[in-house]
C-alpha cells in the first residue's frame, strides 16, 4: 500500500458513480469501502489535455468514471473522503479538488492525487489504562505458562569466577519443546502436572480440627507425619466444644497492623528521645541490615534523620519507616540497653512503636494506596515479629504485603515500565525479599504455596552492588562488583531457592522421566560454583563477609543433603529404611553443628537473633525420626545432644505466642523418641553391669526432658483412647509394644517421597 503524505481529513457527502471495471483483491488492500465492488479510479472533470496520473496504476488516463478528483469511494454511512493533491499538499495550499486542480493549471505542473482509500490515521496515543490492560493481558498468560511448565529448568546468572552457567539438560529442553508444540495441552510424558492436577496421595492433604477453627497442612514431609501419626494429630487438634484461645495483648501480635486511625493521636510523641533514637537507627545498620537486608541506607537515612529531627513535618512514610526500624532494633536490644536507650523498659518500648507503625500505615491508608516505601517498613515489621512469633498471621500479612506489590506493579520489572534505574533497582529488592518471606512464613505451618512460583515472572534479579553504587540519578547500573557486598547473600539465597524448585519438578515427574542422581548432583555443583564465585573473594576475619560465608555454605550443604536422601529413596524405593544410616545421621549432625556454631561465633554475636528466627527445623525432624527408628548406634548420644540444644532454640522461639504446627510436631516426636529410648533402657538393665548407668542417664534425660514439657493434667487431656501415652508423659510407655508400633511408623522415604518446595521457599527457607 502506498503511504499517503499526512494531511487534514475532510469529509463530506457527495454523489458516487460506479465502475463497471471488475472488482479487484489488490485494489480491495487500499480500499476499505463497505461497498468491495466499487474501485476508486481517476476522473478529469475540467476536460483538460493535462495527463492525469491514475493513482491506481499510475497510467495516464483521462478516464472520467467519478464526480470529483480525490474522493473515496462511499463509507458505510454515505460519507466519501476528499483529500488535496500532492502539490497543494506539500506546498500547504488550498485545493479545489479538481482534475487538475486550479493550483496545478496555473504552475503548469501535472496533478495527481493519493491513492484513494481509507486515510492513514493519526496513532492514538497511549494511555495509561492502555499500558494497565496490556500488563493485565500478559500477567494472565505468563501465569498460564507458568502453570504449564511450573517446574521447567532455569539459567542462573554467572557468578564472578563461576565454572559457567547452569547447563540445561535433557528434562529441560523436552519441556521446553513440550510447552512449545503443545502450549495449552494436557501433560504429556516427561511433564509434571501443574499444580492443580498434581494428583496428591491421601497423606499429602491434611485438615486438623482446632475447636471451631482448623488448620491445613499440605507439604508432604508434615502431612504424611501427621496422617500416619494419629497421636500427633491429637496434640494439634482441640474438641470441638473447646473456644478458641483469646489473643493476649503482646508486642508481637501483627493484628494491630489493620488498625483505625486516631486523629488524637500524634505520631510524634511515640518517638524516643533523639539521642536514643540515632542509637536505634546505628544499632539497625550494624547489626540487623547484614541479615535482613530491604532498605538502601543512603536514601533511607535521610529519611530517618528527617523524622528524628523534625517529626512534625516528617511524612507518614517516613515515620513508617522509623517506626518499623525503632521496633526491629529494640527486639534485638537486651532489657537494660534498651531501658537506656528508650527510656521505657523494653516491652513498654516494643507496644509504643508498634502503635506508631499500625498509625502510620492508617494514616496512610495503606491498603487502598500502598508505595514502595510502606512494603519496606513492613517488611522490617514482620521480619521483627518472626524472632518471637511463628504464628499463622505473620504468613497471612505476608501475603498481603505481596498483593499490594502487585497492585502498584513490583511483579514486574521496572524498567519495562518506563522507570528509572535505581527505582527499578530498589523495586527488585523489596519484591524478592517478600517472596522469600512468604515461602519461610509457609514452611512453618506445613503450607506448600504451589501457585507462587510464577509470581517471580518478568522481575530480574538484584545485581551485587553495594548501596553507594546506587543513587537516584544514576543512567545505567554498573557492572556487577566480583566479590562481597550487602546484597551477595540475597542472590545467593535466591538461586539456592530457583535450584531447590527445580530439583522439585524433577523429583515430581520421576514417573514419567527419572533423572539419574548425576544430573541432581551436578546441578547442586553448579550451585556451588556460583555461591563460590562470590564467597572465595569474602575476607572472614570481617563479621559481616563471615556471616554470609556460612550461612551461604550452610544453606547448600542442607540442599544437598535433603535432595540426594530425596533421589536415593526415588531409585530405591524398597528400601525401607535406606535413610536411616549413620552415614546420613552424621552429616544431619554435621549441618546442625554448623548451625549452631553460627550462635556461638563471638564475631557474630550481634547476629544471633537470626539464628533465633530461623531454627532448622527440617534437619531436627530428621534426626528425631532417626532416633525414633533405630535409637541405639554410636551417634545416638550426639544427636541426643544436638536435640536438645536446637529444642531449648525453639522453645525460646515459640515462647512468644504459642507453638507452630512444626514445632508442636517436633516436640511429639521427642516425646516418642524419649520413650523407645526409655524402653530400650530398660530391655537392657540385666544385659551388663554398665546398664544401669545408661539407664539412669536416660532417666535423668526423661526427667529433664519432663521439665521443659510438662505432663498436662488429666482434665486437660483430650480423650485418649488408642493414643501414644508417651505424648501425656514417659510413665505410660511401661508394656507398650514398640516393636510392633515402630512398623507403623513412617519412614524417612515415605515422608521425602514427592517432597517438593515451592520456589517462593527463598531465602530463608534452608537459613
Amino acid at each position: 500500500m502506498e503511504s499517503a503524505p499526512k494531511s487534514t481529513i475532510t469529509r463530506t457527502p457527495t454523489t458516487t458513480t460506479t465502475s463497471a471495471k471488475p472488482y479487484s483483491p489488490a485494489q480491495a488492500a487500499d480500499t476499505p469501502s463497505s461497498d468491495p465492488s466499487q474501485p476508486p479510479t481517476a476522473v478529469n472533470d475540467n476536460g483538460s489535455n493535462n495527463p492525469v496520473v491514475r493513482p491506481e496504476t499510475g497510467d495516464l488516463s483521462g478516464s472520467r468514471v467519478r464526480s470529483s478528483p480525490g474522493t473515496g469511494t462511499g463509507t458505510g454511512t454515505g460519507r466519501k473522503i476528499e483529500r488535496s493533491c500532492h502539490l497543494c499538499h506539500r506546498r500547504k495550499v488550498r485545493c479545489d479538488k479538481k482534475l487538475p486542480c486550479a493550483s496545478c493549471i496555473r504552475g503548469g505542473f501535472q496533478c495527481y492525487y493519493p491513492p484513494v482509500g481509507q486515510p492513514v490515521r493519526r496513532v492514538r496515543k497511549t494511555t495509561i489504562a492502555d499500558v494497565a490492560n496490556r500488563i493485565s493481558d500478559l500477567e494472565k498468560s505468563l501465569v498460564a505458562g507458568a502453570v504449564d511448565q511450573h517446574h521447567a529448568a532455569f539459567r542462573t546468572p554467572s557468578a564472578p569466577g563461576s565454572v559457567s552457567d547452569f547447563a540445561s539438560n535433557h528434562h529441560h529442553q523436552q519441556q521446553q519443546q513440550h510447552h512449545h508444540h503443545h502450549p495449552a495441552s494436557a501433560p504429556r510424558s516427561g511433564i509434571a502436572p501443574p499444580p492443580e492436577s498434581h494428583g496428591k496421595a491421601a497423606g499429602d492433604e491434611v485438615l486438623v480440627r482446632k475447636g471451631t477453627s482448623t488448620q491445613y497442612f499440605d507439604e508432604v514431609l508434615i502431612s504424611r507425619v501427621i496422617e500416619e501419626e494419629y497421636d500427633i494429630q491429637s496434640v494439634l487438634s482441640t474438641p470441638g466444644s473447646e473456644p478458641a484461645p483469646q489473643a493476649a495483648p503482646s508486642p508481637f501480635n501483627p493484628m494491630g497492623i489493620l488498625s483505625a486511625p486516631d486523629p488524637k493521636l500524634h505520631l510524634a510523641d511515640l518517638l524516643p528521645p533523639k539521642s536514643g533514637a540515632v542509637e536505634l537507627w546505628r544499632n539497625y545498620v550494624d547489626n540487623i541490615e547484614v541479615c535482613n537486608k530491604v532498605l538502601h541506607r543512603p536514601t533511607a537515612e535521610i529519611l530517618v534523620y528527617t523524622a528524628i529531627d523534625d517529626p512534625h513535618n516528617a511524612p507518614v512514610e517516613a515515620m513508617a519507616i522509623v517506626f518499623s526500624v525503632f521496633f526491629m532494633s529494640v527486639i534485638i536490644l537486651e532489657p537494660a540497653t534498651a531501658q537506656t536507650l528508650t527510656g521505657e523498659d523494653k516491652t513498654t518500648s516494643l507496644h509504643r512503636f508498634k502503635t506508631g507503625l499500625e498509625q502510620a500505615f492508617a494514616k496512610a491508608d495503606f491498603l487502598e494506596h500502598p508505595s514502595v516505601r510502606l512494603l519496606e517498613a513492613l517488611a522490617i515489621y514482620l521480619a521483627a515479629l518472626r524472632i518471637h512469633n511463628p504464628g499463622r498471621g505473620l504468613w497471612t500479612l505476608n501475603g498481603l504485603a505481596i498483593r499490594a506489590a502487585q497492585s502498584i506493579g513490583l511483579h514486574r520489572d521496572g524498567t519495562k515500565l518506563g522507570l528509572t534505574t535505581f527505582e527499578s533497582e530498589i523495586r527488585r529488592r523489596i519484591w524478592w525479599h517478600l517472596l522469600g518471606r512468604d515461602g519461610r512464613a509457609g514452611e512453618d505451618y506445613g503450607i506448600q504455596n504451589s501457585t507462587g512460583f510464577s509470581l517471580h515472572a518478568g522481575v530480574s534479579y538484584p545485581s551485587n552492588l553495594d548501596d553507594g553504587d546506587l543513587y537516584p540519578e544514576m543512567r545505567e547500573l554498573p557492572p556487577p562488583r566480583p566479590g562481597w557486598t550487602q546484597i551477595t547473600l540475597v542472590l545467593i539465597n535466591i538461586q539456592s531457592g530457583r535450584v531447590w524448585h527445580r530439583l522439585a519438578a524433577m523429583a515430581s515427574s520421576w514417573a514419567e522421566k527419572p533423572t539419574p542422581e548425576s544430573v541432581r548432583a551436578q546441578i547442586v555443583r553448579e550451585l556451588h560454583d556460583y555461591a563460590e564465585g562470590f564467597l572465595r573473594n569474602c575476607k572472614p576475619v570481617i563479621p559481616e563477609q563471615r556471616q554470609t560465608m556460612l550461612v551461604a555454605r550452610f544453606m547448600i550443604r542442607k540442599l544437598d543433603l535433603v535432595t540426594r536422601q530425596q533421589w536415593l529413596h526415588l531409585e530405591h524405593p524398597e528400601a525401607r529404611e535406606s535413610f536411616a544410616t549413620e552415614e546420613n545421621l552424621q552429616e544431619a549432625l554435621g549441618i546442625l553443628e554448623s548451625g549452631m556454631s553460627l550462635a556461638s561465633d563471638e564475631l557474630l554475636r550481634p547476629y544471633r537473633w537470626n539464628m533465633r528466627a530461623y531454627p532448622p527445623y527440617h534437619m531436627l525432624l530428621y534426626v528425631l525420626w532417626h532416633l525414633c527408628v533405630k535409637p541405639e548406634g554410636p551417634s545416638v548420644d550426639k544427636a541426643w545432644r544436638a536435640v536438645d540444644e536446637h529444642s531449648a532454640l525453639i522453645r525460646q522461639v515459640s515462647s512468644g505466642s504459642g507453638p507452630a504446627a512444626k514445632v508442636t510436631i517436633l516436640n511429639a516426636l521427642r516425646a516418642k523418641a524419649l520413650a523407645v529410648r526409655q524402653r530400650l533402657a530398660q530391655q537392657n538393665e540385666g544385659d551388663g553391669e554398665g546398664a544401669g548407668d545408661a539407664g539412669n542417664d536416660v532417666e535423668a534425660a526423661v526427667n529433664a526432658d519432663k521439665e521443659a514439657y510438662p505432663t498436662p493434667r488429666a482434665e486437660d487431656r483430650p480423650d485418649a483412647d488408642g493414643q501414644d501415652p508417651a505424648l501425656y508423659g514417659i510413665a505410660g510407655a511401661e508394656g507398650m509394644d514398640w516393636s510392633s508400633m515402630m512398623q507403623d511408623f513412617p519412614d524417612w522415604g515415605t515422608l521425602m517421597n514427592e517432597f517438593q518446595v515451592d520456589g517462593l521457599d527463598f531465602p530463608n527457607y534452608l537459613n
